[in-house]
C-alpha cells in the first residue's frame, strides 16, 4: 500500500498507469532477481522482493515492472521494432542503461525507460544520490540506440527514442543544477 502511495505522489499519471496495466503481482523466492515481467502475459508482475525492502524499494520495482507491461502493450499496438526476430543480430546490440551490457535492441530500448522513470522517481522525491550513476550510461545507451541498431526500430520505437533522449537531457540538467 505504501508504494501505491508513493508512485501516485510521484506522478499521478504513473499510479493510473499502474493501476490500469497491473491485474497481479506474484512473490516468489528468485535469487539474483527482483522482479520481472513477460510480454506474453501482459498485466502480470513478478516480484522476489528481499526481507530489507523499504518501500521505496517495492515502489521502484513496481515502477520498473510497469515500464515493461507499458512498453509491451505499445508494442502490440504500434509496434517498436521493424522485425522482432532481427533483434538479435550482430549490429542489432545496443548498451542496456540497467544492466551496462550490450543487448538486443528491444532489450535496450527497454533499459533506456526504465532507468528514466527511475531517475525521475528518486528525484521527484528527493534521493538524488540514487540516480547519480544513471544519466551517464542512460544517455551513452541511448547514443547507441541511435547507432547501428536504429534501423531495428519502428517509426514509432524511433519516435519514442526522440521523446527518450530528449526528456533525459532535461532530467540531466536539473541533476547538475
Amino acid at each position: 500500500n505504501h508504494a501505491n502511495v508513493l508512485m501516485n505522489s510521484f506522478h499521478p499519471n504513473i499510479g493510473v498507469i499502474y493501476d490500469l496495466l497491473v491485474a497481479d503481482i506474484i512473490c516468489v523466492e528468485a535469487a539474483g532477481s527482483g522482479g520481472g515481467t513477460a510480454s506474453n502475459v501482459l498485466g502480470v508482475i513478478w516480484l522476489s522482493p528481499l526481507y530489507r525492502w523499504t518501500a521505496i524499494d517495492y515502489t521502484e520495482a513496481l515502477l520498473h515492472e510497469t515500464v515493461h507491461i507499458s512498453l509491451f502493450l505499445e508494442d502490440v499496438l504500434y509496434g517498436l521494432s521493424t522485425d522482432a526476430r532481427l533483434v538479435h543480430e550482430p549490429d542489432a546490440l545496443a548498451l542496456s542503461a540497467i544492466r551496462g551490457e550490450r543487448r538486443p535492441v528491444d532489450k535496450s530500448f527497454h533499459s533506456c525507460c526504465v532507468a528514466l522513470a527511475i531517475a525521475q522517481f528518486y528525484s521527484s522525491i528527493g534521493m538524488i544520490e540514487k540516480v547519480k550513476d544513471l544519466p551517464p550510461p542512460l544517455s551513452t545507451a541511448i547514443d547507441e540506440l541511435y547507432g547501428p541498431a536504429y534501423k531495428y526500430l519502428s517509426s514509432h520505437g524511433k519516435h519514442i527514442l526522440d521523446v527518450l533522449k530528449d526528456s533525459t537531457e532535461k532530467q540531466s540538467v536539473s541533476l547538475a543544477a
